[in-house]
């Protein structure tokens, strides 16, 4: 489909829908667009891979302690 007809059937809808259907079309529009943006982060953040951790006092990373047995 062209540009033209597209945006000549969009007018139409838009002269058809209600205010409460603009405000329905829009809140639809920000989910998909924060659902989209959240998967974009979770991509990116898969693709920098894990996190380093941060050595404590003792030199060693938190993950690296020994566990301690009572």
């Amino acid at each position: 489909m062209s540009f033209e007809p597209y945006h000549f059937h969009m007018v139409l809808r838009m002269e058809r829908m209600t205010r409460a259907d603009r405000l329905a079309a829009d809140e639809q529009a920000g989910r998909m667009a924060l659902g989209a943006w959240r998967l974009g982060r979770a991509v990116l953040r898969a693709a920098r891979g894990p996190r380093r951790v941060l050595p404590d006092r003792s030199g060693h990373g938190a993950a690296m302690r020994p566990r301690r047995n009572p």
